[in-house]
């Protein structure tokens, strides 16, 4: 039975790393496609916890390579907020966290940031640490 248990977790180890470097790699192509500086710039995701932004926002279409701007309604899942311009989203600027419509029956209490394990609020000017250019600063609502 024990080794039947450990070899379930190791199995369930094993698909979460998998998840885990899947995701990044989303990310890390619009470093690659030259869409992101990695050398200056970041970028900014957002997991929406089954909520909606309340206001729309811009994001890229990867089939047009470009962005365009979308209903907050209709932006759920996951929010990437890349750089628009060169010279936005480097490290020492802000960036304005967004606020979102939470799922019916629950309430938005604010953002809570991997890269720093901190809790920020909606509308927060959140500032591009030191030490950040070329990383994915994720925030879970």
């Amino acid at each position: 039975m024990k080794k039947l248990l450990s070899v379930l977790l190791a199995t369930l180890m094993l698909l979460s790393v998998i998840g885990v470097s899947a995701s990044a790699s989303v990310y890390n192509n619009y470093y690659d496609q030259g869409v992101v500086d990695k050398n200056s710039q970041v970028v900014v995701a957002f997991d929406l916890n089954g909520g909606t932004l309340k206001t729309g926002a811009y994001v890229y279409d990867t089939s047009k390579s470009n962005f365009v701007w979308k209903d907050g309604g209709d932006i759920s899942g996951k929010y990437i907020m890349l750089p628009r311009s060169e010279d936005t989203q480097r490290v020492g600027q802000f960036v304005r966290l967004p606020a979102i419509n939470a799922p019916k029956g629950y309430q938005f209490d604010g953002w809570y940031c991997y890269f720093d394990s901190n809790k920020y609020a909606s509308n927060a000017d959140y500032k591009i640490p030191a030490g950040a250019a070329g990383e994915v600063i994720e925030f879970y609502a």
